[in-house]
């Protein structure tokens, strides 16, 4: 959930850097290199955001396929267990 609303808020951020480069299309270039100075620093730090919610959206599918193929292990391990045990029943007869 906390990625969600960090990736929505990213998405904000996207947003509102698109409306401050439609607004500085219509001023003078020192406003202009002032604004898109400002403009690349916010860019910057939201390409920083999504790069570590990507990461850690990355890590968590880790986990969880790492959890899953733990669980699939346990199971493989009980059912082998399971025949072997069987086997040996039979043996005794």
């Amino acid at each position: 959930m906390h990625q969600e609303l960090r990736l929505c808020m990213a998405e904000k951020m996207e947003s509102q850097l698109k409306c401050q480069l439609i607004e500085t299309e219509s001023r003078g270039w020192k406003e202009y290199l002032r604004d898109v100075r400002g403009l690349l620093q916010s860019i910057d730090k939201c390409t920083k955001d999504v790069k570590s919610i990507q990461t850690k959206i990355q890590l968590l599918i880790e986990q969880d396929t790492q959890r899953k193929l733990d669980d699939e292990i346990q199971k493989t391990r009980e059912m082998l267990a399971a025949i072997h045990s069987g086997h040996r029943a039979m043996d005794a007869w």
